[in-house]
């Protein structure tokens, strides 16, 4: 590993990785724990490849409850730094999706309902 292999860029997230993130990150967006998990995520990115080695330590005692496959596949996702930028990405996104659409119907009914007709009879000051 050289100098030039200190600047070189990250190859982007490959398909699993991308599919794993949009899985917790709508699982986390459900369950209402997006802001927790956002910054659990930008505090622990920096150690990312610690995070890493800690999964695969504690995996014999934590993998019978998620599925050993399922598991295992965690300290690989853990281990680029880039995979939990996405994660907090797609997590941002989906909750900036799910408050949009609260919003819509409150606007909704904030919004005066009113005919055509109406809006004549009160432009003209109700002269008719």
């Amino acid at each position: 590993m050289g100098l030039w292999d200190a600047f070189a860029l990250s190859p982007p997230p490959d398909k699993k990785d991308e599919e794993a993130a949009e899985w917790v990150a709508r699982k986390i967006v459900e369950r209402g724990l997006a802001a927790p998990a956002i910054f659990i995520l930008e505090s622990i990115k920096p150690f990312s490849f610690l995070m890493n080695q800690m999964a695969v330590g504690v995996q014999p005692f934590i993998a019978p409850f998620f599925g050993s496959e399922r598991y295992e596949k965690l300290p690989k996702f853990l281990e680029k730094r880039e995979n939990v930028e996405l994660l907090i990405q797609k997590i941002e996104a989906l909750q900036s999706e799910k408050m949009a659409s609260r919003q819509e119907p409150e606007v909704r009914r904030q919004l005066p309902a009113t005919s055509p007709s109406e809006k004549e009879e009160s432009s003209d000051g109700g002269k008719s």
